[in-house]
């Protein structure tokens, strides 16, 4: 019976971040300036048809490589089946969208597992998160350095300031959460021996192939509504974005507005079609988290 309302609690903290889900879905849906122009350049070419298919079958590619890397990061602990771990993904991805930097996904995933299992649940969410992460900083990093487009290198000194800063205030940080957690921390490290080297490295590739589903999944969009850019601009440009988006701060009404205006900044070096980019970007977001979110909702209503 002590337990009862803790149980109560924890059902309303999960109603509650899927419906803020649900109103910032909403929120940014009724305040997409952009509508008169998609509607404009929907057409239904074969062309465009052949576009649709493809990215049908990249979100389900994208979805399915992080079911796959959940079910891997948990069966150190537990046994799950990947029909339970898609189920798990999405429930995540409707707990995520409505909070900032996606922190409350792990409660998603924690309501449709075992309660002897749900704090392991939260450590691998958040490792998967980390592993996400490195991949983005990596690829992004070596594409900065290796920046051919001059209007952006206008930019690179502060670029370059901030990632010889960026290590010294990671340490920082790491530093005061082990002093002011540090035990657990130390639960944390005692879990993570739980990880196994093919555990890490199978986690990685699913990581760096949904990576690859993301970049395959905007260029495509961006052909979908008549953007033009090459293969070789678009190479240079989109691991930049995907990295600026991970480092920049953004708060959950502003976030749409924040990975438009870095795409719009960092494309419209190569293309003046403002509005196609900005389309191309909300189009990955519909697609990438209000479909996973409604699917993650019914899961969540429908597992109690």
């Amino acid at each position: 019976m002590k337990r009862l309302p803790w149980l109560q609690i924890g059902k309303g903290a999960v109603i509650a971040l899927s419906l803020i889900g649900y109103a910032f879905i909403a929120y940014r849906l009724f305040n997409f300036e952009y509508w008169d122009i998609l509607i404009a350049n929907t057409s239904l070419s074969l062309l465009n048809a052949i576009y649709l298919s493809l990215l049908l079958l990249l979100w389900f590619a994208n979805l399915l490589a992080e079911s796959k890397k959940w079910q891997i990061l948990m069966q150190a602990f537990t046994s799950i089946s990947l029909r339970d771990a898609w189920r798990q993904v999405m429930a995540g991805t409707t707990t995520a969208v409505g909070s900032p930097s996606r922190i409350a996904e792990m409660g998603g995933r924690m309501a449709l597992l075992d309660k002897d299992q749900r704090v392991n649940g939260a450590i691998m969410t958040t490792i998967g998160g980390i592993f996400q992460n490195i991949v983005i900083l990596l690829v992004g990093v070596a594409c900065l350095i290796y920046m051919p487009h001059k209007d952006l290198q206008l930019h690179a000194g502060i670029n370059y300031s901030i990632f010889l800063i960026l290590p010294v205030l990671l340490i920082i940080v790491f530093s005061i959460i082990f002093i002011l957690f540090k035990n657990k921390v130390r639960y944390y490290t005692k879990v993570l021996k739980h990880l196994q080297a093919p555990v890490v490295a199978q986690s990685f590739f699913y990581t760096i192939a949904r990576y690859l589903v993301y970049c395959i999944q905007l260029f495509l969009w961006m052909k979908f509504w008549g953007l033009n850019i090459s293969i070789s601009d678009y190479l240079s440009l989109a691991p930049l974005y995907f990295l600026f988006i991970t480092i920049l701060p953004s708060h959950i009404l502003v976030d749409i507005g924040i990975r438009g205006s870095v795409a719009i900044f960092l494309f419209s070096t190569v293309t003046n079609e403002t509005p196609l980019i900005f389309l191309a970007i909300f189009s990955l977001w519909v697609t990438n988290v209000v479909f996973p979110t409604i699917i993650g909702s019914y899961t969540l209503v429908k597992n109690k």
